[in-house]
């Protein structure tokens, strides 16, 4: 997890504020390009959490596939969403530590849905989820 600065999360903070003035949530996917391998590429994924005060708290991610499938580095949208909390986040260090979990946690569901798709060993399968459950605050 790295922390980048505010005008480089831009997207993730767009959604998170549409979130907070709709009082939604929402996701949407995109498949993955026809380069993207997961044993060779990687993925960007970036979040942010908002809170206006009580009753008005949201969290924005979106994800990448990143790879460099002709030498060149490729950039793809993956996933993006947000989730609306009217109670229970009521910091904004919660809501931003709310929007990291989704956005790993999205992570997460994608890796386990592909590693069984193909047939990776079981033992790869415990690393890789032992990395992605590592990286959660």
């Amino acid at each position: 997890v790295i922390w980048i600065k505010r005008d480089l999360n831009e997207q993730a903070d767009a959604l998170c504020n549409a979130a907070m003035n709709a009082k939604r949530s929402w996701r949407t996917a995109w498949p993955p390009p026809h380069w993207f391998n997961l044993a060779e590429h990687g993925f960007l994924a970036l979040s942010d959490g908002g809170y206006r005060g009580p009753g008005c708290s949201a969290v924005g991610w979106i994800t990448y596939y990143v790879g460099a499938p002709s030498q060149t580095i490729q950039i793809e949208p993956m996933a993006a969403g947000t989730e609306f909390f009217s109670q229970g986040v009521n910091d904004s260090f919660l809501a931003e530590v709310s929007a990291l979990d989704a956005c790993i946690e999205h992570l997460y569901r994608y890796i386990h849905r592909r590693v069984y798709a193909q047939g990776i060993p079981s033992q790869y399968w415990l690393l890789i989820y032992a990395l992605c459950r590592s990286q959660k605050v």
